[in-house]
């Protein structure tokens, strides 16, 4: 689980500085992530290239599986990975290589296919012109971000991240995007237009700016509870009236033993906000996984009158 990412000499002095800073925070996380984090890790492997593990399936790998996913399939019958793959190619294809097609040789299709199916959903369901401000609880590397950056005229983009996976959001986005404009935490920037903040500073999330979109991808499932109520009521309080709240997490999953985190049993808003939408991801069930990943999106309304049924 090793890929290598293009950096200049000066943002990797800017990792360090944040990885030396982001240390000096002692972060109480759940047991998937404090075991999971302890994978990651950063090397600089020449003057303009960083090795980043942990995180991403190497393109070698990934390129490597496909090759015999071809050849193997024409010797037997369609299994669930050509039919997700012949999905992929037909419908998140065309998107990724007219607009993202610098992103095709280094992630696998699996990579790619959360962040791209998310993009085009949400430019179905979220009006262009209504989305300005983004805060996105656990932005990992940083995929969706890109796209939705590139997507949306976005003004801010707010990242609340754990400390061992922000520096790879900020190689990811500096792969592509202006750095210049983008705030590592320990920075001060002028005018950033991407900001990355830990989970428990408070202080900074109280002046986090009001958000037109809000959105946990998969990453709720693996918080205790208590992480995730805290979150819902940074929604309630920085979304402004009239945005939209993106929830991505799987319908039951087991964060430690005998500890099930339950898509239902969020602490879910009983009034004031509209559900606009809800659908199971496609393309996790696809993949194969028995326990399927609901999409919810919810408008905030203009007026707190509208109480959502509350049908668990």
């Amino acid at each position: 689980m090793t890929i290598e990412i293009p950096c200049t000499p000066e943002n990797w002095s800017r990792v360090e500085r944040a990885i030396a800073h982001l240390r000096c925070n002692d972060l109480p996380i759940s047991e998937y992530w404090d075991a999971r984090s302890s994978t990651f890790g950063y090397v600089r492997i020449s003057s303009d290239r960083v090795s980043v593990s942990g995180y991403f399936d190497s393109p070698d790998r990934a390129n490597s599986r496909d090759w015999v996913r071809r050849l193997v399939s024409l010797f037997r019958p369609a299994t669930p990975d050509d039919r997700y793959h012949r999905a992929f190619n037909r419908e998140l294809l065309p998107f990724l290589q007219s607009r993202h097609s610098g992103l095709l040789g280094q992630f696998e299709a699996h990579e790619l296919a959360k962040p791209a199916s998310l993009t085009l959903y949400l430019g179905e369901k979220v009006p262009y012109e209504k989305v300005r401000r983004i805060i996105e609880i656990g932005g990992g590397g940083c995929l969706l971000a890109l796209m939705l950056l590139r997507f949306y005229p976005v003004d801010k983009y707010t990242i609340v991240d754990l400390p061992a996976i922000i520096p790879l959001g900020f190689l990811v986005l500096a792969n592509f995007l202006d750095s210049s404009r983008m705030q590592l935490p320990g920075e001060k920037i002028e005018d950033p237009k991407v900001v990355w903040l830990l989970p428990s500073n408070d202080a900074q999330q109280a002046h986090i700016d009001p958000a037109d979109l809000f959105i946990n991808v998969t990453s709720f499932q693996e918080m205790e509870r208590a992480d995730v109520s805290s979150y819902f009521d940074l929604m309630e309080r920085r979304l402004e009236p009239g945005g939209y709240f993106l929830c991505v997490n799987r319908v039951e999953k087991q964060i430690r033993p005998g500890v099930l985190s339950r898509f239902c049993e969020y602490p879910w808003p009983r009034s004031g906000f509209e559900i606009v939408d809800e659908t199971v991801d496609r393309f996790a069930s696809l993949s194969g996984h028995k326990r399927p990943i609901i999409r919810r999106l919810m408008r905030k309304m203009t007026s707190a009158a509208y109480e959502i049924p509350q049908n668990g």
